[in-house]
């Protein structure tokens, strides 16, 4: 009886660790494409004659800055995909040692 209430508990973590796995895809495919958006939207403004080189050197700025939070947001995601799935093989080994 014991066994079985670990054993409903671990499968319970590993259900939300893997819940926080599948977010953390979606969170990167939202995170490429607000980087796409932001991108196109400072080379569109680069573009325009009107604004001057003012609007180039913001558009620069912009998309260095943009890119640079989404390079560090890739590499913080997966440490943290990394971290998840040592998590997974730990309550995976927890539980083969109740059965």
């Amino acid at each position: 009886m014991k066994n079985e209430k670990q054993i409903n508990e671990i499968c319970r973590k590993e259900s939300k660790v893997l819940a926080v796995k599948e977010w953390l895809c979606v969170l990167f495919f939202l995170a490429a494409i607000v980087t796409a958006v932001i991108y196109l939207k400072a080379l569109s403004n680069a573009v325009d004659p009107l604004l001057g080189i003012e609007a180039d050197q913001t558009a620069v700025k912009t998309i260095i800055i943009t890119f640079s939070v989404f390079a560090v947001s890739v590499i913080a995601g997966y440490f943290y995909n990394k971290f998840l799935s040592k998590e997974l093989n730990r309550l995976w080994e927890q539980k083969q040692l109740l059965f």
